[in-house]
């Protein structure tokens, strides 16, 4: 029984209030007086509290004076059906409240699994495409909650520094997987679905990782432009012949394009170019 009077309280009811409902779903149609003596409730608060149950649609009194208990499934449903209109209501509140001006929202996170866990959040939550670049631990993580978006039919441009897990193998390699964690000193995670960016960095033992959450346009288009352009040259790239991609690594000096051909070509070295630069020097 109090097992499930802590879970009614959780959706929303008074102790007294699941204490009644929680009695009369047990023991069926009750008197006030019949629900104060198996709840433990005072007498003299027991006809407020049954009061409010009936207000709630939870109980009717009955022509015998006693109180009955509406199916709890009932009453699930009629929450959930008050929460999403409310929510709904609240958005749009919000969105009268904030006009047309846009702010910046950034929250940090310092741990790992909440990072994981928010990914996820913005995962299932997604309406626009979704650009994802990570380790294949991370994207082994998050598999699941890419699975469902899948079967929704939302388009997903993966990246994976390594090579992809067999849980989601749909991601593009990328080879400079070493040098990334090298240079971030840690396993660098990039999420975007418009208008929410996450950006993390994921150390081994977990104790140091980091990132932040962001609401608002700009760090979500920054991440959907790399991982979109990064995808496109991971596919285009073998399709060159070789001898263009000769002239093409030997005309591309500049660090941005090494470091992206780092990422199309296993045997282009990178290392050297980070230290110093992305790096603090040995």
């Amino acid at each position: 029984m109090e097992d499930l009077i802590h879970h009614l309280m959780l959706l929303g009811l008074s102790d007294n209030e699941a204490r009644s409902y929680a009695t009369l779903l047990h023991f069926g149609p009750l008197t006030g007086y019949e629900v104060a003596k198996r709840s433990g409730i005072a007498r003299g608060n027991v006809y407020a509290c049954l009061g409010r149950l009936v207000e709630k649609q939870m109980a009717m009194r009955t022509s015998e004076d006693r109180f009955l208990a509406l199916p709890l499934s009932q009453f699930v449903a009629l929450q959930q059906e008050h929460f999403s209109l409310a929510a709904q209501q609240a958005q749009l509140a919000l969105h009268r409240l904030q006009g047309s001006h846009e702010a910046a929202q950034v929250v940090s996170i310092t741990d790992a699994q909440a990072l994981l866990q928010r990914c996820r959040t913005v995962i299932r939550e997604a309406h626009r495409p979704l650009f994802l670049a990570g380790f294949p631990s991370e994207l082994e993580a998050l598999a699941p909650a890419l699975q469902q978006a899948k079967q929704h039919h939302l388009p997903i441009e993966a990246i994976s520094f390594g090579a992809p897990p067999t849980a989601w193998p749909d991601a593009f390699e990328h080879f400079a997987a070493d040098d990334i964690r090298d240079a971030q000193q840690g396993r660098l995670l990039l999420l975007a679905s418009w208008p929410h960016g996450i950006i993390g960095i994921l150390t081994e033992d977990g104790t140091s990782s980091a990132g932040i959450w962001s609401w608002d346009r700009y760090l979500a288009n920054v991440i959907g432009l790399y991982v979109a352009h990064e995808r496109f040259t991971l596919q285009l790239w073998p399709r060159l012949p070789e001898n263009l991609k000769s002239e093409l690594t030997t005309q591309l000096t500049d660090l941005s394009s090494r470091i992206t051909l780092a990422g199309l070509d296993p045997h282009q070295p990178l290392r050297h170019l980070l230290e110093g630069t992305l790096t603090p020097p040995e």
